[in-house]
């Protein structure tokens, strides 16, 4: 739910997207899609079958689940803190996976201004995570 929200709060912000509740529920639609995508992939590797008694789980611990989630929702805290065009170019690149050109080309800025918020982004959040 999270991941919807910044994907459609950052598009919304980048550029008009006429009907943010439809783009909403539109973006949560193919990540959920995504996302049962990339499990039915894991579930073709596994084996089926139980384990053996002598074989250590490999998931992470509900200790460690807990606090990548509060090392993530403190990344987010300082993505929001973004100004505006900062804050899509950074979630565009980090999160969407697209190359600096492409970005410029989106938002009608040159590419030296992308990797100016680029780095204007990654030093704010440095400095936050130092922070705390």
């Amino acid at each position: 739910m999270q991941e919807s929200w910044l994907r459609a709060l950052t598009a919304m912000r980048a550029r008009d997207v006429g009907n943010g509740r439809n783009y909403l529920f539109r973006t949560a639609r193919n990540l959920l899609i995504d996302h049962h995508r990339q499990e039915r992939s894991r579930s073709t590797w596994m084996v089926s079958g139980e384990l053996p008694e002598d074989v250590a789980c490999d998931s992470p611990g509900v200790e460690r689940e807990v606090i990548a989630r509060q090392e993530l929702d403190r990344i987010m805290a300082l993505v929001v803190e973004l100004p505006p065009k900062c804050q899509a170019v950074f979630v565009m690149r980090r999160f969407d996976g697209l190359e600096p050109r492409d970005i410029a080309t989106r938002l009608n800025i040159r590419r030296g201004t992308v990797e100016k918020h680029l780095r204007l982004a990654l030093g704010h959040l440095l400095a936050g995570l130092q922070r705390s």
